[in-house]
């Protein structure tokens, strides 16, 4: 069901994008198509073990309209895609059944990502007297749906399916035309679904629907618009997320050449997620 859900929220992101294009309202929009990389890191903290690091580049592709006014509300729409290999550093653990002891060897692999994020925004601009520069008090919604499957070189892996819907809210500062625009702000995952493919990677008797936790993180970009359509931009942006509740999940586990499912559980450990971009775009006008 929260699959299902999900892929409802994408739909309706794709129609509300089509349907903001065709508004009159954006008939002076600025539209813009966008490209670069952002090096990437993810990280999941377990007490008492040397815990998982994800790090690496990977390309963006995207697009973003803004209604284009010197005041007052304005609509805007940013989507991306960003997707890539990266390196994964882990450890595999033994633990004894007597003394109940784990020792850890380390993993070294690779996890591919494919990302897809929507978000909406809804800001009021307040120009200066001059008009030279202007303030935009900022809010928005998003959502961030992305595949993360683990060893993805070498075989063995399986696929974790995000599905997150966020909430932004910040402050910008810019230049009226050509010239910087800086924004910064919070960001807060008010939804947050896991889905864990270890069925499907032959690991377990059934896949699994995870909650990662919640909690807020931070974003900001520095834009600079050229005098032409081109303009350059750095960001960041991540996610925080507290460890989840654990599940029941059937494990197969191997012993003296026999194999069997142990009742197990699975969860998702306190992770976060961190990105910094630099993309170059072009803007029709």
């Amino acid at each position: 069901m929260n699959l299902i859900k999900s892929y409802f929220w994408l739909r309706a992101c794709g129609v509300i994008a089509l349907l903001m294009l065709s508004l009159p309202q954006t008939s002076n929009a600025e539209i813009s198509i966008f490209g670069g990389a952002d090096y990437f890191r993810w990280t999941e903290s377990v007490p008492g073990t040397p815990g998982v690091t994800e790090t690496g580049p990977r390309f963006v592709v995207g697009g973003s309209l803004l209604q284009n006014k010197p005041s007052g509300i304005l609509l805007g729409y940013r989507g991306q895609v960003r997707f890539g290999e990266v390196d994964y550093a882990g450890s595999s653990q033994n633990c004894s059944s007597t003394t109940k002891a784990c020792t850890y060897t380390p993993l070294n692999s690779k996890t591919s990502y494919i990302d897809l994020d929507n978000y909406f925004s809804l800001r009021y601009r307040s120009p200066s007297k001059s008009g030279e520069h202007f303030i935009d008090f900022i809010s928005g919604i998003g959502t961030d749906y992305w595949t993360r499957t683990l060893g993805s070189s070498g075989g063995g892996g399986y696929t974790e399916t995000y599905f997150i819907g966020y909430a932004k809210a910040g402050m910008g500062l810019g230049m009226t035309g050509s010239g910087p625009h800086a924004e910064a702000g919070i960001k807060y995952p008010f939804w947050t679904n896991e889905y864990v493919g270890l069925y499907s990677a032959g690991l377990s008797t059934n896949d699994t629907v995870i909650s990662p936790g919640k909690a807020m993180s931070y974003f900001a970009s520095l834009e600079y618009k050229f005098k032409g359509p081109w303009n350059v931009m750095f960001s960041y942006d991540g996610y925080v997320f507290p460890g989840s509740s654990w599940v029941n999940s059937n494990h197969l586990t191997t012993a003296g050449g026999k194999t069997t499912w142990t009742q197990g559980y699975v969860g998702q450990p306190a992770s976060a997620e961190e990105t910094l971009a630099l993309t170059i775009g072009y803007f029709f006008e």
